[in-house]
Parts: structure tokens; sequence; C-alpha cells
């Protein structure tokens, strides 16, 4: 950083010369799939959106390119994808046992409607379980479970409830 010209830096600078909020990088869209890297033999990535899995939200302005950059679409992509990679993770039959997945929610905010589909976070985490509450339930799937936490207090006998499970399959 430069001191002089003024006794500003570059972050002075650069700040005088944007308007708010043109600072941030722009999205010019969303790519059609998601991009991962790592394990050997995960995929690669995942489409944002699958229409054979139930409460799939709709993404808008597709193109060539992926999707518009709309928030709508940011929101939608990443609670699909979530729901989707789950349902991969559920599916895959490649290792020597099926996964079991467990979601914990903590706080009241994931029992209010919310986002362009007005559903509850506790609905997206029991599909993403394959909890026997969800009305979603996939009966070919391993079910795991959903456990709330309405408040900090509360979570510790959330987690004794998730150890509860796990050493029940152990044994």
């Amino acid at each position: 950083m430069s001191r002089g010209g003024g006794g500003q830096g570059l972050i002075g600078r650069v700040t005088q010369t944007l308007a708010p909020n043109e600072g941030y990088a722009r999205i010019p869209n969303l790519p059609p799939r998601s991009s991962h890297s790592g394990s050997s033999g995960a995929p690669s990535g995942f489409g944002l959106y699958d229409p054979t899995l139930p409460h799939q939200r709709a993404l808008i302005g597709q193109t060539a390119q992926g999707y518009s950059n709309h928030v709508q679409n940011a929101n939608n992509a990443a609670r699909n994808l979530a729901e989707i990679i789950a349902n991969a993770i559920r599916s895959d039959t490649s290792g020597a046992s099926k996964i079991r997945i467990y979601t914990l929610g903590l706080g009241d905010l994931l029992n209010q409607r919310m986002g362009s589909a007005s559903e509850t976070g506790s609905s997206i985490l029991q599909r993403i379980a394959n909890d026997p509450a969800s009305t979603d339930l996939n009966l070919s799937q391993l079910d795991g479970r959903y456990f709330y936490a309405g408040d900090v207090a509360q979570l510790d006998t959330a987690f004794q409830a998730v150890r509860d499970q796990i050493v029940r399959l152990t044994q």
C-alpha cells in the first residue's frame, strides 16, 4: 500500500472510485452443475435441479451457460443441491455398507415457512435424513433421523439422541 499521494492507501482509492456494492464479484450466472473435487470415485458434480425428487425448487432463466444469477436461484439451488447430494449418498451401493444420514437443526426459524417454496427448514432436514416422519420418506433407501434443538440448551439432548442412534446401530 502506498502512503504517498494524499496519504491514501490502495483501499482508500478503491472504495472512493466504486459505487456501493460494486466491490463485490459479479456472478453472471449459476452453472448448470455444481463442481466438486476430492475423493476418488465421488461424482465431480451434480445438477442443481432434479425433477425426479419431491419438492425440488424451480430455477428461473435457464440458458446454455446455466441459470440467471437471481437470488431466488441461489437459494433454490442450494436447497436442491443438499437434497440431491443426500439422495446420491443414500443411493450409493459401491461401498461395503449403505450410508444412513442424521441431521440436526437448531433454532425456531427452522419451523417457519420461508423461501420461494414456502417450506420449513425442518422439512428440508427431514428429507435430507430420509426421516420416517417426513411425508417424502423414500422406502427404498435407509432411513435416517432429524433431530431438533429449539435453543442451545437443547443441543446436548439432540447430540445424545444422535449418539444413541449410532450406538444402537453398532450393537
